[in-house]
């Protein structure tokens, strides 16, 4: 039986991009929580902020993970269908059209807010289990307390980077659409 990521990770447009998430992802949250574990909440929080940066707040000029790929989603969706003169007027990516793809809402929803929403918690969520883990740390096992980041890593990892897909997914058939949109003839509608 298929899942939604598997289906996802089958297409070419996609995989390049749901690759870099995920690994991104797993990395940071392991980091993170090697930090958190060993009680060094400052590194951790770090970790968690670069994250954060990477996937979705990139000042540095390079664009973030998920702007990056929706330009990209931009630009490959003219190229999309091919072109035929009776159908399509002969319109090319631009800079505003970009911009628009990067940062417009997808399906009436802010991505960028979704996902920083989903990291607040994850953050929120280490942050707690690691100052109970200092606190309490003597009155439970060694492995008690390894299991339960155990539990924090996997837990995060996998929802947000099924959070990840789904919004790279969204944002690829939601641009493919509106170029379509705009490339086809308003006489032929």
């Amino acid at each position: 039986m298929s899942t939604v990521n598997d289906d996802l990770a089958r297409d070419d447009a996609l995989r390049p991009w749901l690759v870099r998430a995920g690994r991104l992802i797993a990395d940071r949250l392991a980091d993170a929580r090697a930090h958190a574990e060993a009680g060094r909440t400052f590194d951790a929080n770090q970790r968690l902020a670069e994250l954060r940066r990477n996937l979705l707040d990139d000042m540095s000029g390079a664009g973030s993970l998920l702007s990056n790929a929706r330009a990209a989603f931009y630009k490959q969706a003219f190229h999309a269908e091919p072109f035929d003169g009776r159908v399509h007027r002969d319109v090319l990516p631009d800079p505003a059209g970009e911009l628009a793809a990067r940062f417009s809402l997808i399906g009436g929803r802010n991505q960028y807010l979704d996902a920083r929403m989903k990291l607040e918690e994850i953050t929120g969520s280490l942050r707690g289990l690691g100052d109970v883990a200092t606190i309490a740390g003597d009155s439970k096992p060694a492995e008690h307390w390894r299991a339960q980041f155990d539990g924090w890593q996997k837990r995060h990892t996998e929802g947000l980077t099924r959070h990840m897909h789904l919004a790279l997914s969204d944002a690829r058939a939601a641009l493919t659409t509106a170029v379509s949109d705009v490339r086809v003839k308003p006489s032929v509608r």
